[in-house]
């Protein structure tokens, strides 16, 4: 894999950044000419040097797979994907805001089989939480809640910034709530 490969359709990219030599910027985000996503690259003056590695969400194929495109597990996997993407992108409170979305769908729609169609019977992610721990044969064990408290505090953090007991939504923050998410599924059989 070359440096400047795309992460996406794995071609090269330009070699040259779309701005004058004497800017200060150090990455930039350039369109491939290939598939037209959005690649991020990092320069040395108007050279393109490299690309950033993209992180892929994990559960994306095994919650897609023979889905109708309305089920609440397809969403899942499109959030996902988007946290990751946020993520690659600099993005990091929109990347934590859709982690925190994605644990409200599992808390209400998986654990608490609530109706997706009646997001407005979600209510308090915190009340929420607390009802699935306490429901006969809880899937939330320890780590599962430690990976669902990281995530809600994470996208605190997102939507309320200076929150008490909240994460900062930082890359390294975002990476490890994106590794959370996809713990969380795992303990929680999300299938």
């Amino acid at each position: 894999m070359s440096s400047r490969e795309c992460q996406n359709c794995h071609r090269l990219v330009h070699h040259i950044a779309p701005y004058p030599s004497n800017s200060r910027n150090h990455h930039v985000l350039v369109e491939c000419e290939h598939c037209k996503e959005l690649v991020f690259c990092y320069t040395m003056g108007n050279r393109i040097e490299g690309v950033k590695a993209m992180r892929r969400f994990k559960h994306q194929a095994t919650l897609r797979s023979n889905r109708s495109q309305n089920d609440w597990r397809v969403e899942l996997s499109d959030i996902g994907e988007e946290a990751c993407t946020s993520n690659y992108l600099d993005s990091y409170r929109a990347a934590a805001i859709c982690l925190r979305i994605a644990l409200e769908n599992i808390v209400n729609i998986h654990l608490l089989q609530t109706s997706k169609d009646k997001p407005e019977d979600f209510g308090s992610l915190e009340k929420k939480l607390k009802k699935a721990e306490e429901l006969p044969g809880s899937r939330l064990g320890t780590s599962a809640k430690e990976c669902a408290d990281y995530i809600r505090r994470l996208g605190n953090g997102a939507a309320h910034p200076g929150a008490p007991d909240s994460v900062l939504p930082i890359e390294s923050n975002v990476v490890k709530g994106i590794k959370k998410l996809e713990d969380l599924i795992e303990l929680v059989n999300v299938r």
